[in-house]
């Protein structure tokens, strides 16, 4: 069994010290596919 995965993300620069980060991971094992989407929302003081 071997499973591989794809990800592929970007950012975006809400505010001086605030990123939007969005990620679509593609996971393949055996002859399934799952596409997973995810965000995450960072803020740095």
């Amino acid at each position: 069994m071997f499973s591989r995965s794809f990800i592929a993300g970007a950012g975006y620069r809400i505010a001086r010290n605030a990123r939007l980060t969005a990620f679509d991971t593609l996971h393949r094992s055996d002859d399934r596919t799952r596409n997973s989407l995810s965000a995450t929302l960072l803020f740095a003081y």
